[in-house]
């Protein structure tokens, strides 16, 4: 059996660290012999009693066959601390995890990425922020890593995937019980487009002392690690910490000044952390780290000119991929997405079934000041509603401010 399994079933013992893996597989050299070793023989490999019976308590419950068939149904692979696949600069950080659980694929650029993180209660101004900067990240070709809770860390995921780059999710909780619930499908799309990332068992729950924990994972996949928004009083602080005790870049976006979750960011600033204020800020400074990536961003930026800008006059006309405003009822008929029916809507309530049948009644994409006036909601409000409806793929951002339902709709819907 693969050796990464014994190191997981290791690792799900509290108090084992990757140094006390590495006593015991330079005593015992093959970790399955490791793990059904007596009391007696663990202590001869150096390890405190209490330790050494806490395994030893371990090895009997735990089936290592029925783990490992469990992973592979739910698709979920293992990389331990001294495989070739394993994270180098995750092994630079403070006490790096003896293993890790992914689903997706972990590729090596994955540990070289990015990390954009925040406040869990991001506003509008901060949803935007983490859009503007992240799709300048992947369009360079760096990998973004954040940690999927609400807020900031879903706008930075769902940032990456809609623009087409890789990010990496790392969990508080096992990768069998995705946290938050409603991130279920974001995942996935994860999972796709890059990989979710675990130290904790596949059905973990995600215990609220996990997070802190999970922040230098994060901190140790990254090059640099982006605050885009947080307050004062905020554990981000302590990723920080974690970020230039391992020699991190450290970045924050400004913040309206009255705003409570810019205090902490605006208050990195004045402390010495770089400001970034789009995609190219970040991978500028970090250059070195990232040759090619300036000429990436400034390629697809420039396609993406020449693309708004349309052919040159006498050059053969090409259908666009660029997303546009669609007209009145347009796109219903696609057959890649179909319209939102009725059904679909039915499902909804409260504010997130407003502002849909608003959308579906006015048959045409719209920003969020006029679906405010619309369907009579506070700004902040739709701006955060429209976030969840993108997340369940009701929604669709437009041209980076105006929303529609996925598809159009395949006739006028009437308002709740």
């Amino acid at each position: 059996m693969d050796q990464s399994i014994y190191w997981a079933a290791f690792a799900s013992v509290s108090g084992v660290t990757l140094e006390r893996m590495d006593e015991l597989e330079a005593h015992f050299g093959d970790m399955s012999e490791a793990w059904h070793a007596r009391t007696r023989e663990l202590l001869g490999a150096g390890l405190r009693n209490g330790l050494a019976r806490k395994i030893r308590a371990r090895s009997k419950e735990l089936d290592i066959d029925a783990m490992a068939e469990e992973l592979d149904e739910y698709g979920v692979d293992v990389i331990h601390a001294r495989s070739e696949r394993y994270p180098s600069l995750l092994l630079e950080t403070f006490d790096p995890p003896p293993a890790l659980y992914i689903k997706g694929e972990l590729k090596p650029q994955d540990g070289e990425g990015i990390a954009v993180v925040g406040t869990r209660r991001s506003t509008r101004y901060g949803d935007r922020m983490c859009d503007q900067i992240v799709s300048g990240i992947v369009k360079a070709g760096v990998t973004v890593v954040s940690g999927l809770a609400r807020g900031i860390d879903t706008a930075a995921h769902r940032a990456a995937v809609d623009n087409g780059g890789r990010t990496v999710a790392v969990l508080g909780g096992g990768i069998g019980r995705i946290y938050p619930a409603e991130n279920q499908g974001l995942a996935e799309e994860i999972a796709d487009n890059g990989c979710l990332v675990s130290e904790y068992p596949l059905f973990a729950r995600p215990h609220k002392t996990n997070f802190p924990m999970r922040n230098r994972i994060i901190v140790g996949l990254s090059r640099g690690i982006v605050v885009v928004e947080a307050p004062n009083r905020s554990g981000i602080q302590r990723t920080v910490k974690w970020a230039l005790d391992s020699n991190r870049e450290v970045f924050a976006v400004p913040g309206e000044i009255n705003s409570e979750m810019s205090q902490g960011s605006n208050r990195l600033l004045k402390e010495g952390a770089n400001v970034a204020t789009c995609g190219a800020d970040v991978i500028s400074a970090l250059r070195l780290h990232y040759p090619d990536a300036e000429a990436k961003l400034e390629a697809a930026n420039l396609m993406a000119t020449a693309t708004a800008e349309g052919p040159e006059p006498g050059a053969p006309r090409r259908a666009s991929r660029r997303s546009r405003v669609p007209k009145p009822n347009e796109g219903a008929a696609s057959s890649n997405n179909p319209g939102v029916d009725e059904s679909t809507l039915d499902e909804l309530d409260g504010d997130e079934s407003v502002v849909s049948r608003f959308l579906a009644s006015s048959g045409s994409a719209r920003c969020v000041d006029e679906i405010a006036r619309g369907s009579e909601l506070p700004a902040h409000t739709v701006a955060n509603v429209l976030t969840m409806l993108q997340i369940k793929r009701i929604v669709t951002c437009l041209e980076g401010t105006m929303y529609s339902l996925v598809g159009g709709t395949s006739r006028r819907l009437s308002p709740a």
